[in-house]
């Protein structure tokens, strides 16, 4: 036992020698583990509570003779408690920049789009009193596409709100809020929606949950608004260890990929939201479309994040 090891376990090296390991290791289940189990050489383990507690990366390694014979076994203890720390703040602070960022593009798009549209709904009023009188043929039409229009705003306004609303996410779950807002998408937008999830969901890090679920609303608004796309298949694949891998396809008008850095550059289509929240993510994302083929998006995002115990 070196010094910092007596200090964590409570135990000096004289008190120690001669004491049956499962007597000096009695607060460290997961470590007594490693010492029993062969087949298990790494695990993380949790002492104390609130502001005392602190974090163990464990590690075992074999100890043989000159024959190979095993005689022993190494035990490592690490403290990563303020790595932790640090990475649970990082984690807040890359959670917050994603709501002030959501906050801001919310914005833009209800003052480029409904407030734009509503003003202009009551500059055309004066015209229809106008209609009214002389030409009530074409009053109608003004209003049938005054209809639409406020259609889609009521379809926008409803897509914000959803947007606003990520409590979905703790209340549901991420993979019943995913489910959940694929069906009512479908429906809002009259698309035929398949999500298919491949691999063990656990594989995905509560701590991601957030930017795929707005990377799936990014790529499903885009389909509904203007790929006037009548399907829409979505697929996170979980099977690759060390990855996941999200694609939508669309059935839409598609677009000549030679416009989409200037797309991204204007901000259209969702696509610079999308490639601002996978790059936070340290992943890639693709793009595939032709004008009457469709688009396909593909984004592979790094799963180095998941702190499960190996």
């Amino acid at each position: 036992l070196n010094p910092a090891a007596q200090e964590t376990l409570g135990w000096t090296a004289s008190q120690a020698v001669g004491q049956k390991a499962t007597q000096v290791l009695s607060a460290w289940p997961d470590l007594l583990q490693l010492c029993h189990d062969p087949a298990v050489a790494h695990a993380e383990s949790t002492l104390g509570a609130g502001d005392a507690q602190h974090h163990y990366d464990l590690r075992t390694s074999p100890l043989t003779d000159k024959h190979g014979r095993l005689t022993g076994r190494l035990i490592v203890l690490h403290d990563v408690t303020e790595l932790k720390r640090s990475q649970t703040q990082l984690l807040a602070q890359r959670q917050t920049l994603a709501v002030l960022e959501d906050r801001g593009r919310l914005a833009r798009e209800l003052h480029d789009g409904l407030a734009q549209d509503l003003a202009a709904l009551r500059l055309r009023l004066s015209r229809w009193h106008r209609l009214a009188e002389r030409d009530p043929a074409q009053l109608h039409t003004e209003l049938d596409a005054a209809q639409n229009l406020l259609s889609e705003n009521i379809r926008d306004v409803r897509r914000v709100i959803f947007a606003l609303r990520p409590v979905a996410l703790d209340k549901l779950g991420f993979y019943p809020a995913l489910r959940q807002f694929a069906e009512d998408f479908g429906e809002q937008y009259q698309v035929q929606v398949d999500l298919r999830i491949a691999g063990p969901r656990e594989r995905l890090p509560r701590t991601m949950e957030a930017a795929v679920f707005r990377i799936v609303q990014e790529a499903l608004h885009n389909a509904g608004k203007h790929a006037q796309a009548g399907g829409v298949w979505v697929e996170l694949d979980l099977e690759t260890a060390g990855a996941a891998t999200l694609r939508v396809q669309d059935d839409g008008v598609g677009f000549n990929p030679a416009l989409l850095e200037q797309a991204v550059r204007y901000g259209h289509m969702g696509l610079a939201q999308m490639r601002e929240r996978v790059e936070r993510l340290g992943g890639t994302i693709e793009l595939q479309s032709q004008p009457g083929g469709g688009t396909e998006i593909r984004v592979t995002l790094p799963l180095v994040g998941n702190t499960t115990a190996n």
